[in-house]
C-alpha cells in the first residue's frame, strides 16, 4: 500500500479516502517529561487509548505567562506528537481543564472535534493492540 496525500493506492487501483469527523480526548501531564494518553474513540465500545511519554516544547512552555498559556503549549506539543501516528489529524477548538494526578503533578485534559483518516486511526489501533499483547 502506498499513500499519497489522501489517496490510498492498493494494488492496481486507487481510492480517495475522505476524512471523518470525530472527537479527540487528550490527557497530558504538566512536566518536563510528560505522560500522554489520547484517543479518537472516546465513545466507542472498545475504547483504545495510546499512551507514551513526550517532551513538550520547553521554549513555548517557559514563555507561557499564565496557566492557560501553559496548558495550550502542552496540548500543542501533544497534538504534534499524535500527528506522528495520525498525520491527517486536524483538531478544532478544544475545551481544557486541569486535573490533579496521584504523582502530585497536574495534567491537562482536553477534548473537542477532530478530523482524520479512518485508515490512520485503524493502523494506530492495531499497533496499540499489538503492544498490549493482543
Amino acid at each position: 500500500m502506498v499513500r499519497r496525500g489522501k489517496d490510498v493506492r492498493m494494488g492496481s487501483f486507487t481510492r480517495t479516502e475522505q476524512p471523518i469527523t470525530g472527537v479527540i480526548v487528550i490527557h497530558v501531564e504538566a512536566a518536563s517529561l510528560s505522560s500522554l494518553r489520547w484517543t479518537l474513540d472516546p465513545g466507542g465500545r472498545t475504547q483504545l487509548w495510546s499512551e507514551s511519554l513526550i517532551r513538550p516544547n520547553e521554549v513555548e512552555v517557559a514563555a507561557a505567562t499564565s496557566v492557560r498559556e501553559t496548558a495550550t503549549a502542552l496540548i500543542r506539543s501533544a497534538i504534534e506528537h499524535i500527528q506522528q501516528c495520525v498525520p491527517s489529524l486536524e483538531v478544532g477548538e478544544l475545551t481544557m481543564r486541569p486535573e490533579p494526578m496521584e504523582s502530585g503533578n497536574a495534567e491537562v485534559v482536553a477534548s473537542g472535534p477532530a478530523t482524520f483518516l479512518a485508515s490512520e486511526w485503524d493502523t494506530t489501533k492495531r499497533w496499540i493492540v499489538e503492544q498490549l499483547g493482543g
